[in-house]
């Protein structure tokens, strides 16, 4: 038996536990840039505003509404994802983390047959614990699994799927099944397929020759036969990307250097925590591509490191590298990444017999650099180079405070 547990209006649940004063009131959270929304509450989703809205669109009804906007919080984010997930393993030790807001436990069958109350108790134990609102659904297979979840939504929270689904599968719209999606849900529907019921009794050699081995096994899910196994363990990466929008275009080298080396050292960052090293750095910038009364530019350059590395110093070195490639001058930007590819793990590392022995000294800076920043928050020690003022920085205008990873931001009792 699969359950699935999912985060209610993760986002905005997020940003209540810490400010109970919008427990009722419809909250929007906004993207990088505070350009559109990405998550909502309740209230708000029945204001009618619809997920993705460009922000400028709904100012007056916001102000109308007393809607509470937030900036998105990634830190926070994050870390209350993760308390949601160390509180899901007390209750199987077979999880998958399928992403920020939702998990896949597995459970036999003969350990626990009331699975109606045990999802009570995985949904009072998170919210006690943690005080995120979960909803939990039960099948016999991780799609039936995402099905119940949806259930549970228009239910107490907590549904399982019966045995006998026909009806609830009657009402599930194929576009509404776990990876069908609406072109492919289209391309049923001339076959006259438009349930989960009648994809489930679709003929195995028709599903096959049209769709191919992947609906298969969603047809078998639906059917109960689970062809879909729980990943505790993940794949390791093949590339790690850290990009952002500017809060105001930039055209000085000097300030797009700055951003290109803040992007860099996080990259690093996230590459060590999974002891892992790049072989290759890309950098890429573009212009605004909505703003068709500027001249349009986008490049990307790669470097190739002489030895795998996750030294910060090298990276960055190698980012700024390839940055003065494809910098054009009078060109007005809007975005800038980098990507570090040929991942490999720090176990098993092909050395160069010619490089300078400095590996050490970079390992033991990084560690304490990393060692300072998660202690005291994140941006306590950074680079220089990534500059004081940082005018190019994301717009975060009314960002919450990062209540449970910077100790100036710990909340106060009274």
């Amino acid at each position: 038996m699969f359950a699935l547990v999912d985060c209610n209006n993760f986002y905005v649940s997020c940003e209540r536990v810490f400010d109970p004063s919008v427990e009722k009131r419809p909250v929007a959270v906004l993207s990088n840039n505070d350009g559109c929304v990405i998550a909502r509450s309740d209230e708000l989703k029945a204001l009618g505003v619809p997920m993705g809205c460009a922000f400028f669109k709904i100012r007056s009804l916001i102000k109308d509404n007393d809607v509470k906007v937030f900036s998105s919080n990634y830190a926070l984010y994050g870390d209350m994802s993760h308390r949601v997930m160390t509180v899901l393993h007390d209750f199987s030790p077979r999880i998958e983390l399928y992403s920020i807001d939702e998990a896949f436990l597995e459970f036999a069958t003969g350990e626990m047959e009331d699975f109606y109350r045990l999802g009570t108790e995985i949904q009072e134990k998170v919210l006690n614990w943690t005080g995120i609102p979960v909803g939990v659904g039960f099948g016999a297979t991780k799609t039936q699994a995402k099905i119940a979840n949806h259930l549970s939504k228009q239910s107490s929270g907590v549904y399982v799927m019966p045995e006998d689904s026909d009806s609830i599968l009657a009402d599930t719209a194929t576009d509404e099944i776990w990876g069908v999606g609406r072109r492919l849900a289209a391309r049923l529907a001339n076959l006259g397929v438009r349930s989960a019921l009648q994809l489930r009794e679709l003929d195995d050699q028709v599903v096959s020759k049209n769709f191919g081995v992947v609906l298969l096994r969603t047809v078998y899910e639906l059917r109960g036969i689970s062809c879909l196994e729980l990943e505790d363990v993940r794949d390791p990466r093949k590339n790690v990307c850290c990009s952002r929008s500017f809060g105001k275009p930039v055209e000085l080298l000097e300030h797009l250097q700055e951003a290109v080396v803040s992007h860099a050292g996080r990259a690093a960052f996230k590459i060590r925590n999974e002891n892992l090293t790049a072989r290759l750095v890309t950098v890429f910038v573009r212009t605004n591509r909505f703003r068709k009364d500027l001249p349009q530019y986008a490049n990307s350059h790669t470097i190739s490191l002489p030895e795998a590395s996750n030294a910060t110093s090298i990276i960055t070195a190698a980012a700024v590298k390839a940055l003065y490639n494809i910098f054009r001058k009078g060109v007005i930007f809007n975005k800038c990444g980098v990507m570090l590819q040929g991942l490999e793990s720090t176990d098993v590392q092909q050395g160069d017999f010619f490089a300078e022995e400095s590996f050490g000294r970079e390992e033991r800076l990084d560690k304490t650099v990393d060692s300072i920043n998660q202690r005291f928050g994140k941006g306590t020690v950074f680079r220089l180079g990534e500059g004081i003022d940082k005018p190019w920085q994301t717009v975060r205008q009314w960002c919450s405070p990062h209540y449970t990873t910077a100790w100036s931001d710990l909340p106060v009792a009274r």
